[in-house]
């Protein structure tokens, strides 16, 4: 036989970009809060739309405003979620898009 058989492990369901989804305040319109962080959190889903319980995904979240790109820092919260914060100065003020992608897919 083979050493260490029989092997016993555990398999978690997948991410499912088209079910995941996201949500706050740094994805909705309002007023620009000069220094104020614009939040949002990424919930994980997996193909039957159950909630992931872990972290380790890999997420790329790009934010375009009016003058350009701003950055955003995006934490793995361990649980399924992320959260994402980017800061708007005054001069911003316009017209956003926040695209969150999990590889080459975007989410829900």
């Amino acid at each position: 036989g083979i050493k260490s058989s029989p092997f016993k492990f555990e398999l978690g369901a997948a991410v499912d970009a088209s079910n995941t989804t996201a949500e706050g305040p740094g994805l909705k319109g309002g007023l620009v809060v000069p220094g104020a962080a614009r939040t949002f959190t990424i919930k994980t889903l997996d193909f039957a739309g159950k909630p992931i319980k872990r972290g380790g995904e890999k997420f790329t979240v790009g934010v375009k405003g009016p003058k350009g790109d701003l950055k955003c820092a995006l934490k793995d919260n361990g649980d399924g979620t992320y959260t994402g914060n980017y800061t708007a100065s005054a001069k911003d003020a316009g017209k956003f898009n926040v695209s969150i992608k999990l590889g080459d897919a975007g989410i829900k």
